[in-house]
């Protein structure tokens, strides 16, 4: 019998019709495929347990749970892994990215001061990927990270925030990507609050949108810099354009063996290493 479970969730848009809550996805299948099954029962989180299974019928599968926004999606991924928490007693660890990393960093809020709080000490280890919510300190050693993360709301991290010293809570991100590494001085967190549905199909493309936002007159912080500060609001547009500029490919690259900068490692070796040796010992 295995000694932990393992909660890994995907990004709403890695799921696709015909996945079931059985049905590793996406980018961390890297992770749960190398996971040592006597040490590691594994429980993929692909949607919204209450609305059933995605039909393999060519349904957009977020059509399929109603069309929810972004924040709707979220707290129904947050609702769901509490409820997968809850029915299972025994150590665990919560994995998410992108969307799921959301979904992760506010789990992690939920066991320090929420409903899952009287199993706070049950969690051990928290990996989020790419995730909206990383704390300005929170890193992995060896990449530097100078912003924070988009949604400018940050949750828990890696022995700080109050966080117990039993939890081990990385939040890995790549210094180009802006969902999780968005620069400060900059408008992208305004931005993406206008375009952050997007994220839910076309996590790519939104970046783009973040900078035509600006263009176009949208973001409100940037009308009134350029009304009151133009030079305040000229300095925040470059590093924006910048920021989405290098974006690229970089929100993908967590499996990328081009991009093992974590201790030698790509995001996805680091988190299943660290999840084996010391589910191990634990």
């Amino acid at each position: 019998m295995a000694k932990h479970t393992a909660y890994i969730i995907p990004g709403t848009w890695e799921i696709g019709p015909g996945h079931t809550s059985s049905t590793p996805i996406g980018m961390l299948k890297g992770v749960s495929d190398r996971l040592n099954r006597t040490i590691w029962n594994v429980q993929h989180v692909n949607y919204p347990a209450r609305f059933g299974p995605i039909a393999n019928n060519g349904e957009p599968p977020l059509s399929q749970l109603g069309s929810p926004s972004y924040a709707e999606s979220v707290d129904m991924g947050v609702d769901e892994v509490i409820r997968l928490i809850e029915s299972k007693p025994g150590t665990f660890a919560v994995l998410g990215y992108s969307q799921g990393g959301a979904i992760a960093s506010r789990i992690g809020q939920e066991l320090l001061t929420g409903r899952l709080a009287h199993r706070k000490n049950d969690c051990l280890w928290l990996h989020t990927f790419a995730s909206p919510h990383r704390d300005t300190d929170s890193s992995i050693p060896g990449v530097a990270l100078t912003g924070e993360g988009i949604s400018g709301e940050p949750l828990g991290g890696f022995r700080i925030n109050g966080v117990p010293d039993a939890l081990d809570w990385f939040d890995y991100g790549l210094p180009n990507d802006i969902y999780v590494n968005a620069p400060v001085n900059s408008y992208c967190r305004a931005g993406y609050e206008l375009v952050k549905d997007m994220s839910l199909i076309d996590p790519i493309g939104w970046a783009t949108a973040i900078g035509l936002s600006i263009t176009n007159g949208e973001v409100a912080e940037a009308n009134n810099d350029l009304a009151t500060n133009p030079l305040v609001f000229a300095a925040k547009v470059a590093t924006t354009i910048d920021a989405v500029n290098k974006f690229g490919n970089s929100h993908t690259d967590y499996g990328n063996t081009s991009k093992r900068v974590f201790n030698g490692k790509t995001a996805i070796e680091h988190s299943a290493f660290h999840l084996n040796y010391w589910g191990a010992r634990r």
